[in-house]
Parts: structure tokens; sequence; C-alpha cells
């Protein structure tokens, strides 16, 4: 792709893949395409595979400024560093398959979704496509879906901080939930763009045991570290929604269908019933091993499947655990619906993932290497959290 992805999502028709990325972009691709190399004349001299062929790769860089028209000592040793640069690529990567810009935001996009209503006076099977996104700039834009994604139908204005998640309910398509930055999820019905219902998350978070200000509740909020009291760098005063998802399994168990949410840094899964008006409303809270990654849903809706950071602690997105706690720590769990009596049930015997990181070779339980010093270690913080780097700084302001 031409810049980095961060969502994905598939049409309705499921034969188009609508890709966004950071810089605000929303690309669509087919799902089966196929390979067109470049001819013999193109200046890009691209190989099948998307990277450059070998004669591409010789081009030297030349830069413009010259040991003469430079002066400063910054600027200087500036050019020093351009001038030790070798054979460096200025050739533009270009992918070859067939791809298409269909809208654009002023802000780093954070989700996306692709969803189709029924045209109003006319046949039920006639459908018009839509394209909703949402950024960091607190802003959910409903545009037309392909090919007319560049119009614009209207805005769900409500969130005071980032958007990070979307979720639109499969029993009825009209419904929107939406979470972020705030302490609250909104409902929304965004063919009119009005907000229908919020959900303050607070008083769930506070039923683990947390109070809001994270500061003195949190046992985990320092470990010992060769001696040192050493904090946990990130304050956790405010509430990041990590992932939404909807349950539509109200046919089988004759209960109101839910939503799945957590948060960033959270080891629980929240539980929230959808009245047919479209307001949440708690139903259950389940706290797990550690904090919660990710969720999958079966297509009957019958069985769920999670998994969980046994790197860290609990309740924490930098301090790690211990190295028997990781040992011990499961990295899945799952529950499976009873019908007979209409509730979940925790799946003790869940299958267990592969994908564990190592540990590292030179350090053990007591010893005197810290398994902070381990670059693989410190890197996971980078790869499953990130949510916080979207708040806006007290100095940001926002765009008009």
């Amino acid at each position: 792709m031409p810049k980095r992805p961060c969502a994905i999502a598939l049409t309705p028709d499921e034969n188009t893949i609508l890709c966004g990325d950071k810089f605000g972009d929303v690309y669509a691709l087919p799902l089966l395409g196929e390979l067109h190399p470049k001819s013999a004349t193109d200046q890009d001299s691209q190989n099948i595979n998307g990277h450059l062929a070998p004669e591409a790769l010789t081009k030297s860089f030349v830069p413009s400024a010259s040991s003469r028209t430079v002066h400063t000592k910054k600027n200087q040793r500036a050019l020093q560093n351009q001038m030790k640069l070798k054979n460096q690529n200025s050739a533009k990567k270009t992918p070859l398959f067939d791809y298409q810009h269909l809208l654009g935001h002023v802000s780093l996009l954070t989700d996306l979704l692709s969803v189709s209503l029924p045209l109003e006076d006319s046949s039920p099977s006639k459908e018009r496509p839509y394209i909703i996104t949402a950024d960091r700039d607190e802003h959910i834009r409903v545009s037309r879906g392909i090919p007319q994604a560049h119009v614009i139908e209207g805005f769900c204005l409500g969130h005071t901080e980032f958007v990070s998640k979307l979720c639109v309910l499969p029993w009825n398509k009209r419904y929107l939930v939406s979470g972020g930055g705030d302490e609250f999820l909104l409902v929304w019905d965004w063919s009119s763009y009005k907000s229908i219902h919020s959900f303050s998350l607070n008083p769930l978070v506070q039923g683990l045991g947390v109070k809001k200000d994270m500061e003195n509740s949190r046992s985990v909020s320092s470990v010992s570290q060769g001696g040192h009291n050493m904090l946990d760098p990130r304050t956790h005063d405010k509430l990041a929604i990590r992932g939404i998802w909807a349950l539509d399994a109200s046919s089988a168990n004759g209960n109101l269908p839910k939503i799945l949410v957590t948060c960033e840094g959270m080891p629980a899964i929240f539980w929230l019933s959808v009245a047919p008006d479209g307001s949440l409303s708690h139903f259950d809270t389940t706290s797990t091993d550690g904090n919660v990654i990710d969720i999958a849903i079966s297509k009957d809706s019958l069985s769920i499947a999670y998994s969980i950071d046994f790197i860290h602690e609990a309740f924490s997105t930098s301090i790690l655990a211990s190295h028997s706690k990781r040992l011990s720590r499961p990295d899945t769990g799952s529950f499976h619906s009873h019908l007979t009596h209409g509730s979940w049930q925790r799946n003790e015997e869940c299958f267990r993932s592969q994908l564990r990181v190592t540990e590292p070779h030179n350090w053990k339980e007591g010893g005197n290497e810290s398994p902070y010093d381990n670059a693989e270690f410190q890197a996971a913080e980078g790869l499953l959290y990130g949510l916080e780097n979207l708040r806006k700084r007290p100095t940001e302001q926002n765009p008009l």
C-alpha cells in the first residue's frame, strides 16, 4: 500500500477491500485482484513482487547543496551526513495491483466500516452503500460508498476525545456504537447523525476495585527492580476503548443482544445488553488473568474466544509480570453459550496459542539481570498498546 494501513473492511458484496492508513486516506482494492507488471519503458522499473528492480537501486543520491553554499556548522553537519548516503533509492514504490483512492481525512484515521441501507421509497433489495470513518479529532464521518465515496453525507459529533472504535449492530444497521478516549460509549442513529444514548464505563471500572485516578488503588503501580522503586510511567487517569464487538445471540437464548467492550490495559470484558431502542445496560463483567488484547466471535454467535497479554501485569501497559507469572498465566480463554440456561460459561479447556514471546536467556528469577533490559519485552509495549498516543496533549488545539 502507498502508506501504512491501520484499518480494513470488506464492502457488503464482499468483493472489495477498503483500507485506511495513518495519513487519513481510504483506498479500495479488489479482493481477488491480479498483479499487473510494469512495461519496460516504465521509469519506476519494478518487478512483479512490487520491489524495485536492481537497475533502480543503483541510482546514487546527489545532494543539491555543496560546501560552497553551506556555511553554518549545523548545516555543514547535515550536508556531511547526506554525503555519506550511497545508492539511496529515490524511485517511488507503486503497488502493482489495481487500487483507487476514495476519500481522505485531515486527521489520523483510526477505524472504518462499510455498511449498506435500503433506499427509501424503493424495493428492499435496493441498497445504498456507505463508508463510516473515525479519526483522532473526535469526528465520525458518513460518506457514500463506491463510486461516490467523495460525497460526505454528514458527521456524528459528540465525542470529546479521539474515536478509536466503531461497531454497527448487525441486527439493526442504523445503530452505531462508538468509543475512544472518552469514559463513555455513544450509540448513534448514524443515518440521521443523532446520538440516542450515552453509557458511562466508569462505574464498571470502579466495580473492578480500581478508582478513577488509578494512582493509589493498583497493587501493581510500582515494582521493585534492583532495590529501586520503579513507578508505572502511565497514569491511566483516563479510559481508552480498545474494542467493541456485537454479539447477536438473542434468537438462540431469548435474551437481549449484547456488545462486548474492552479497554486498553484492563483485565476485563464488559458485557452490555442492547435494548430495541438502542439503549445500553450492564449485563456482566468478566475478569481475566491479564489485559484483554482481542476477541473473536463464532459465526453462530454461540462461542467467544479472547486473547490476553501474559507479558505485562494486569492494569499496566508497561510493567512486566514476573517470570513465574508469565509461565503460569494463560494467553487465551473462551466462553460458550448454554442454550438451556440462557447464560454464558467460561470454557476451561480452551486452546492455547503458540504465539508466545520467548523468555530472555540471560535472566533468571531472583538474578541480577532484569527483564526490563530485554529489547523483545520492551518492544511488546509498543506493539500491544498505542491508543494513549492518540490522546491530545494540553498544548494541542482541535482543528477547525
